[in-house]
């Protein structure tokens, strides 16, 4: 493409080799260089169609290093300059709008974009578009917590990525699939899931498909209590994130180095690294990994005025707006710190937070550890729980939910 652009004297061939370059950039994570690559394509554009593709391209790269902002300007630029009939480019459009709002929280528009990226779509006759509003239409339902839902539609979405040979698109959706999974539950086949997303990712070299394989396995890995392994994945997956310049997925990493050293009785140092991830959170927007950094914050302070500080943050911020797996998270640890503190009515009153939010669409995951909080907490009281408390230790035991035995035992052993 570079050879192409020195050669080229007619100002379209230039346009669509710069826009080549761009895109060439992107797949290989150069991003920086991605959207300086657009912008040289804009100087070429003397079309409205030309300039609606440069603009779409921007907002591409843009999207993956979190500048939300500015790629939403670059979508509202490429609409504007959209021809009557541009179906593909509608859909891509919409598409990348509804994927700029799911990090943000912002659910409901999330959803509209990607079911109106999939109506043009199918009116482009475009597979390729069609399996993006489909993946975009799982992230909804994912981050509305609908994870059986989500695992079906992402499921249909890797079935038509494989009939059309959509590689990328089947990286970029198979690790979804696996997040699905481990809340239903299925850690052994989420792990499969993980590790087939890397190797396909790493062929392919699509370094964000990889970010989120790494990061379903180290989920996994933790849950699990192979620590090791786990910290192995997130420092493959640091690698990478700092590289591509994704602070997101950054924080996520962040939030699970300060779990690790938690456990490895380090409180001290997990905390400082959980004052930098609430730092970095709220510079790039709370809503996508906020109030579980928060309350991991809390599971490391000993003061109990910060703690309680840091839940209610966090609990307002999932009223807000916040991504489900941050319900999730935030939710079994608030229960854990009220367990740890001796509140019994806070731990329950966490528990029937999480159990509403999955009202529409339980999970066995957030069953778990709603019911495991209710056990304890009534073991705390002086209640008779022997026979729940075994039975959900046998639970935690054939799912593979290590980190959650310890507590268990310890009733059970009283």
């Amino acid at each position: 493409a570079g050879r192409g652009i020195a050669m080229a004297t007619d100002r379209e061939d230039r346009y669509r080799l710069t826009c080549l370059k761009g895109e060439i950039l992107r797949n290989l994570g150069s991003i920086a260089a991605s959207i300086a690559a657009y912008r040289d394509a804009l100087k070429y554009a003397d079309r409205s169609d030309q300039k609606c593709s440069a603009h779409i391209g921007l907002a591409a790269g843009m999207r993956i290093i979190d500048q939300y902002d500015e790629a939403l300007s670059e979508l509202d630029l490429a609409e504007a300059a959209a021809e009557d009939g541009a179906t593909r480019e509608r859909a891509r459009i919409h598409q990348l709008r509804g994927n700029i709002y799911f990090p943000l929280g912002a659910i409901e528009k999330c959803q509209h974009q990607h079911e109106r990226a999939l109506k043009f779509a199918r009116e482009a006759s475009s597979p390729e578009d069609e399996v993006q509003a489909l993946s975009g239409l799982g992230d909804a339902a994912f981050a509305r917590g609908k994870m059986i839902t989500a695992k079906r539609l992402f499921g249909n979405c890797v079935a038509l990525c494989r009939e059309h040979g959509f590689a990328r698109a089947e990286a970029a959706n198979l690790n979804m699939i696996g997040f699905s999974r481990m809340y239903s539950l299925e850690l052994a086949a989420a792990l499969d899931n993980a590790a087939a997303t890397i190797a396909l990712a790493q062929r392919i070299g699509e370094r964000r498909s990889e970010i989120l394989g790494q990061t379903l396995a180290y989920h996994i890995l933790l849950e699990q209590g192979d620590i090791a392994g786990a910290s192995a994945q997130i420092e493959a997956c640091s690698e990478l994130t700092q590289r591509l310049g994704t602070s997101r997925f950054e924080a996520q990493n962040l939030i699970f180095r300060a779990r690790i050293l938690r456990l490895e009785g380090r409180q001290k140092a997990a905390l400082a690294v959980c004052d930098q991830v609430v730092a970095l959170c709220r510079e790039t927007g709370m809503g996508f990994a906020g109030p579980r950094a928060l309350a991991e914050y809390a599971r490391n302070c000993t003061d109990r005025i910060a703690q309680c500080k840091a839940l209610d943050e966090g609990e307002a911020i999932l009223h807000d707006a916040a991504v489900s797996h941050n319900h999730f998270y935030f939710y079994r640890d608030a229960m854990d710190v009220s367990l740890e503190n001796g509140d019994w009515l806070g731990a329950e009153r966490y528990a029937a937070a999480l159990e509403e939010f999955t009202r529409d669409e339980p999970l066995p995951w957030c069953d778990f550890f709603l019911a495991r909080a209710r056990g304890l907490a009534r073991y705390g009281r002086g209640e008779d729980q022997a026979h729940e408390l075994q039975k959900l230790l046998e639970k935690a035991e054939q799912t593979g939910l290590a980190l959650a035995i310890p507590a268990l035992n310890a009733a059970l052993s009283d």
